[in-house]
């Protein structure tokens, strides 16, 4: 990890911890074994575009263990997809920062929940882009 990304995934464990005490809610340790691999690819490998989610030379990230969403939308607000502000609203009525990944979030391919159908879901995603003749 380099120096930024250090940082990054400092401010994903607080944002993380902060939100899950807020909305008085549970799955800290899922969104924490996953915050040094976010901080990695959202720093320094994702290709993406925070002002076109459907940048169609986009690469795609598939959180399949939906629980561990709120360092998901820690990294997605510390990357600008949307604004911090709105972590505070994880888990409370009518927030879309729903306790499980939610694909009306801004920069989520996917809403997941049940265990491990986010690998069925990547690989329709990358038959598509073979059959379509797309990285």
């Amino acid at each position: 990890m380099t120096e930024s990304t250090i940082k990054l995934a400092q401010a994903l464990r607080i944002s993380s911890i902060k939100m899950v005490n807020n909305a008085k809610a549970s799955h800290i340790g899922s969104a924490l074994s996953i915050v040094d691999i976010l901080a990695v690819l959202y720093g320094k490998i994702l290709n993406f575009d925070i002002n076109d989610e459907k940048f169609s030379e986009r690469d795609r990230f598939i959180l399949s263990k939906g629980h561990g969403c709120v360092s998901v939308y820690a990294v997605l607000a510390e990357v600008g997809f949307f604004e911090k502000d709105e972590l505070k609203t994880y888990g409370k009525d009518f927030s879309n920062l729903m306790n499980h990944i939610s694909h009306k979030i801004k920069g989520v391919e996917f809403s997941t929940g049940a265990l491990g159908h986010g690998l069925s879901f990547g690989v329709g995603k990358a038959l598509n882009a073979k059959i379509n003749k797309k990285k």
